[in-house]
C-alpha cells in the first residue's frame, strides 16, 4: 500500500478528501493523476502511514507546481524536523510524530478539564518548555484504524 485515499481523520483538517503518500516510491506524476482524476481532493498527505519515509523531491515538486489551494501536509518524526528548515517548507503543514507506549496512560484521564501536557528539555545549552492544554488536542478515535490506514480508506496504489 504506497497511495490511498479517503478523509483526513485527525487534527486541524479533519474531514478533508486527502491524498494519502505512504511510500518514497510515489512519483509526481502519480500524484498529478490523480489530482486530476479526483478534483476533490484538497491536501496531499506525505510519510502517511505513521510516519513513512518522504521523497522530498515529489514533495518539493508538488509544492512548486500544484495548486496553492491544496494543502501540502507532512507527517515527520520529532528526530527529522531538521529537514524542514528550508524557507520553501514554511506553508507545508507539519504534523511532529512522538510516539512511546507510555502515552497510553492518557487514556485514564476521562476529564481533561485541569490537565496540561508540557514538553520540555532543561539541560544544557538547548533548552525548550512549551506547555498546551490538555482539553484542546484534538483527539482521534482509533477504533477505526486498520493498519496504516482508516476503514473507509481507499486503497489506489
Amino acid at each position: 500500500m504506497k497511495l490511498w485515499i479517503g478523509k483526513e481523520e485527525e487534527g486541524y483538517y479533519k474531514g478533508l478528501k486527502t491524498l494519502f503518500v505512504g511510500s518514497p516510491d510515489v512519483t509526481y506524476r502519480k500524484i498529478i493523476k490523480y489530482l486530476n482524476q479526483i478534483p476533490e481532493i484538497h491536501q496531499i498527505y506525505f510519510g502517511a502511514g505513521g510516519c513513512t519515509i518522504i521523497n522530498k523531491k515529489v514533495l518539493d515538486k508538488c509544492i512548486e507546481r500544484t495548486s496553492v489551494n491544496i494543502i501540502k501536509t507532512a507527517e515527520i518524526a520529532w528526530m527529522d524536523v531538521w529537514m524542514f528548515k528550508n524557507k520553501k517548507y514554511e506553508y507545508v503543514n507539519k504534523i511532529i510524530t512522538f510516539n512511546n507506549e507510555d502515552f497510553t496512560t492518557l487514556l485514564h484521564i476521562k476529564k481533561p478539564k485541569n490537565y496540561q501536557i508540557k514538553l520540555q528539555h532543561q539541560k544544557g545549552d538547548y533548552k525548550i518548555l512549551v506547555i498546551a492544554k490538555f482539553e484542546d488536542f484534538i483527539q482521534t478515535d482509533c477504533n477505526d484504524l486498520e493498519g496504516k490506514r482508516y476503514k473507509k480508506d481507499v486503497v489506489l496504489e
